[in-house]
């Protein structure tokens, strides 16, 4: 795994979902969204099962994407197969396949499945066996690719998001050696981005921190989902500014990325910076003043 550098400049992107075996990306969409929020990266959902993943990433960097990619792979096979040595049989075809696709595409970060607990309802230890058998088979074949777990220590509350032991379980059990960063996602929706449950935002970023060392070392925590769906007196401008002033608690606070979720939604509904017919938010355009105020 590469060692992140600390540095003050974060990551800002995009979450496009994916998932499955029949995920793609639309490529005239993705030109526009670069183009008219100014966000670099997105983030995606790369499964093994997929045999569109090299398509996808292709059209995403032609569309002048970067592209931050999640592992993704059936979680009910591996939830099925529970811990030991049939767990690691069930993985095999998944770590050849993040092999394969990190050394052809030099991914410079990686995330290990999205909301393992949430999503595919694994164990912190079925998760804390796959991590460390993805990170071991990645030690050698990409050293420089920064490898991100996904830390589930919150949970979503529009008071400000509640802690949760699943991370800390799954910590215990994980090889710090092997990883980079820790993957967290701090939604309060329909409450604004000042809701919160510590002190402040700085001191709740301050124990996430906290939660992302162990054995004396610290990684680095990104942010990578965070949104706020059209409900509950959120409407489209109040959104437009609780996305902009969640970037820049964020960026003050010192976290490594930032991704916003998500890119598209039907009109009135849902999380999506673009409506119907790929109708822009007013979103795109706070967002768009926002990353160039950061250049």
């Amino acid at each position: 795994a590469g060692a992140w550098d600390g540095s003050p400049h974060m990551i800002t992107g995009l979450v496009y979902p994916t998932p499955g075996a029949y995920g793609m990306v639309d490529g005239p969409f993705l030109a526009r969204a670069r183009d008219e929020t100014g966000l670099e990266w997105l983030r995606v959902n790369l499964d093994c099962r997929s045999e569109r993943v090299d398509a996808l990433v292709e059209t995403a960097q032609e569309m002048n994407w970067r592209v931050w990619p999640i592992l993704d792979l059936n979680y009910e096979a591996v939830r099925l197969a529970g811990d030991g040595d049939v767990l690691m049989a069930v993985l095999a075809p998944y770590l050849a396949f993040c092999v394969r696709v990190i050394t052809a595409w030099h991914f410079p970060y990686v995330e290990i499945l999205n909301e393992p607990s949430i999503l595919g309802k694994l164990s912190p230890l079925t998760y804390a066996q796959l991590v460390n058998a993805v990170g071991r088979a990645l030690a050698d074949h990409a050293p420089d690719t920064q490898i991100i777990v996904a830390g589930e220590m919150l949970r979503a509350d529009r008071r400000g998001p509640k802690t949760k032991s699943w991370w800390a379980e799954a910590r215990a059990q994980i090889y710090p050696t092997l990883f980079d960063g820790v993957a967290v996602h701090p939604y309060r929706e329909p409450g604004p981005p000042s809701a919160c449950r510590w002190r402040d935002r700085d001191d709740e970023h301050r124990w996430i921190t906290g939660q992302s060392a162990w054995e004396g070392q610290q990684k680095a925590v990104h942010v990578t989902e965070v949104g706020w769906s059209l409900r509950d007196g959120v409407d489209e401008i109040t959104q437009a500014a609780y996305l902009v002033e969640e970037l820049s608690i964020q960026s003050r606070v010192g976290a490594a990325s930032c991704f916003l979720y998500a890119h598209h939604s039907p009109d009135g509904e849902g999380f999506g910076l673009y409506g119907s017919a790929d109708r822009p938010r007013p979103a795109v355009a706070a967002i768009r003043v926002w990353t160039e105020a950061q250049r």
